[in-house]
């Protein structure tokens, strides 16, 4: 009697179990979503001077002083590519807009970015106290 109570009980409890992943999502395949790490942009980015040159909205990317779009991020590469297509920078040391002169986006073409929403209104940026030397290769946006 106790091995038929066992075996009943096995029955419906494997099913139950893989119902209950099915129906909320427990199984990787069904989700079927994207498991890549973004980074959170920071809203103010700096240059190697320690000022206030950018700042972001969703993944656009907005000069600080004209609001002008300049750029969108690329979470694939990490890095922004300019409204013309073109490599514009990276982020270092949590908060810096830099150039790599070395990196190897330098001279690829991207399709030309999308319209960029109009810019909202920028936040005032709080001072950055100082920016590491950064290497030669390390150039400020222009």
């Amino acid at each position: 009697m106790k091995n038929k109570i066992i075996k009943l009980s096995v029955l419906l409890i494997i099913p139950l179990v893989m119902l209950c992943f099915v129906f909320t999502g427990c199984s990787k395949n069904a989700n079927k979503q994207d498991d890549t790490q973004k980074i959170t942009l920071p809203y103010h980015l700096y240059n190697s001077q320690a000022k206030c040159i950018a700042y972001t909205s969703d993944n656009y990317l907005y000069d600080y002083s004209t609001w002008e779009a300049i750029g969108v991020f690329d979470y694939e590469r990490n890095i922004f590519i300019s409204t013309r297509g073109e490599y514009l920078g990276e982020i270092i040391y949590d908060n810096v807009l830099i150039k790599n002169t070395q990196s190897e986006y330098v001279n690829v073409e991207f399709d030309i970015q999308p319209t960029i929403p109009t810019a909202p209104v920028p936040r005032t940026a709080p001072t950055r106290a100082t920016v590491p030397t950064l290497p030669s290769w390390y150039q400020d946006l222009k």
